[in-house]
C-alpha cells in the first residue's frame, strides 16, 4: 500500500497496441494494487482503452481525430479541473505534448512525461515538465545533453510480466500446430509494425542471402503502410514462401512459443518491449545495435548483436544460431534470468511511485 492519494491520470492518446501503450497498462495495473487512485484517458477506439477497462482500470474516454482535437482537450481540462484534490497529469508519448503542456499550466498540476525515443525533446515540453522519465540510459543521455534538464531526467526502465511469457513443456509443439509448422523446421519470429523505422526489410535481404536449406521461416507478426512493399520486395528476391505474414496478433506469445530465435532489426529504438517479451519467453535474440537496445541484449551473454541495415551481418547471425543450439540455449537462458531481474513490474511502478513521491512536497492542496 502507497501512502500516495492523489488521482494520476494517465494520457496516452496512440490508437495502435504498441510497446508504449503496454507500458502504460502494466503501470496503471501496478499502481491500482497500490491503492493509488489512477484513471486513464485515451481515443474511445484505442485498444488500450478497451484491455484497460477488461481489468478493471477507470478510463475516460474521447473522440480524438488527432491529437490538436480542440473539444476533447476543452473535456479533458474540464474533467480534470473537477478532481480533488488537483491530479497529477503523466503523459506517456510524444502525441499530444503541446495539448498536455498546456493543461498542465493553466490548471497548476504536476506533469509527468514519459521519454520514449531517441530524439530531443521540444523546448515548451522541458520548461513545463516537472519530471522526465527516460525508458533507457540511450534515451537519458539524449534528454540530459539540453539545457537545464538534467535535474529532471529520471530513468526507469521498461517492465515485462515474465511469467505468463515463460513457455509450458508442450508449448513449443502447440504452438508450431497453430502455425501449421513442422518439429523440423528453424523458425524466426519478428513482430512489430511494418514500418520503415523496424528495419524489417534488412530481414527479406538476409533472408535471399541464405541458402534455401539454411532459411527460417519467418513468422512476421505486425502490420503497418509498409506491408506491401515488404511482400514485393519478398517475392521479388524469391522468398516469400518462407515468410509468414500473419498480420497484428492479439496474443503474441503463440507466435514467440513457435520460434527458435527473434528477430529485431529495428533501425531507431529508445528500449524494446517486443526485445523483453521474446527473452521472457526464452528466445535468443538477434537485434539491431541502436539506441538502448545493447543495455537489454548484451552481445553473446542475453542476445546478439548486428549492425542496423545490414543484411550481411544479419545473415551470419542466422547461421550462427541455427547452426550451435548450445548458445542459443545459454543466450536464452540468460535473457530470461536478466529480465526477470532488471525489468520487472515491482521496479517499474516502485520507482514511478517514487517520482510521484518526489513531486508530492510542490503541491498544495486548495
Amino acid at each position: 500500500m502507497s501512502s500516495w492519494r492523489r488521482t494520476v491520470v494517465h494520457l496516452e492518446l496512440g490508437r495502435h497496441w504498441t510497446g508504449g501503450a503496454q507500458q502504460v497498462l502494466l503501470l496503471a495495473e501496478g499502481l491500482q494494487r497500490k491503492a493509488v487512485p489512477t484513471w486513464l484517458v485515451c481515443p474511445k477506439e484505442a485498444p488500450l482503452a478497451r484491455r484497460a477497462q477488461r481489468c478493471g482500470l477507470p478510463v475516460f474516454s474521447l473522440p480524438w481525430r488527432d491529437e490538436v482535437s480542440p473539444l476533447s482537450w476543452l473535456r479533458l481540462g474540464q474533467w480534470l479541473r473537477r478532481l480533488s484534490p488537483p491530479p497529477l497529469l503523466h503523459l506517456h508519448s510524444r502525441r499530444g505534448l503541446i495539448g498536455a503542456c498546456l493543461l498542465a499550466r493553466v490548471l497548476r498540476i504536476p506533469l509527468v512525461v514519459h521519454w520514449r525515443t531517441i530524439a530531443p525533446m521540444p523546448p515548451l515540453v522541458l520548461q513545463v515538465a516537472d519530471a522526465v522519465i527516460a525508458i533507457s540510459d540511450a534515451v537519458a543521455q539524449m534528454v540530459r545533453a539540453q539545457n537545464g534538464v538534467r535535474w529532471k531526467v529520471v530513468i526507469i526502465r521498461d517492465a515485462v510480466n515474465a511469467s505468463p511469457w515463460a513457455p509450458s513443456p508442450d508449448a513449443k509443439n502447440l504452438a508450431r500446430r497453430r502455425w501449421h509448422l513442422r518439429d523440423t523446421e528453424f523458425v524466426a519470429a519478428g513482430v512489430g509494425r511494418l514500418i520503415p523505422a523496424k528495419g524489417y526489410a534488412c530481414v527479406v535481404e538476409a533472408l535471399a542471402k541464405l541458402l534455401p536449406e539454411e532459411r527460417p521461416i519467418l513468422l512476421l507478426a505486425g502490420e503497418g503502410p509498409q506491408e506491401r512493399e515488404l511482400r514485393r520486395r519478398a517475392a521479388e528476391l524469391g522468398v516469400g514462401e518462407w515468410v509468414r505474414w500473419l498480420g497484428f496478433q492479439d496474443e503474441v506469445r503463440w507466435v514467440l512459443w513457435a520460434a527458435d530465435v527473434f528477430i529485431h532489426p529495428s533501425r531507431k529504438e529508445g528500449l524494446s518491449c517486443a526485445i523483453l517479451e521474446a527473452m521472457a519467453a526464452g528466445l535468443p535474440v538477434i537485434a539491431s545495435s541502436v539506441g538502448g537496445v545493447p543495455e537489454v541484449v548484451r552481445h553473446g551473454v542475453t542476445g546478439w548483436l548486428v549492425p542496423p541495415d545490414d543484411p550481411v551481418a544479419l545473415t551470419e547471425a542466422l547461421r550462427l544460431l541455427r547452426g550451435d543450439e548450445l548458445l542459443r540455449h545459454r543466450l536464452s537462458e540468460n535473457a530470461q534470468r536478466f529480465v526477470r531481474q532488471h525489468h520487472n513490474p515491482d521496479q517499474l511502478v516502485t520507482a514511478t511511485l517514487s517520482v510521484y513521491e518526489r513531486l508530492a512536497s510542490n503541491l498544495t492542496v486548495p
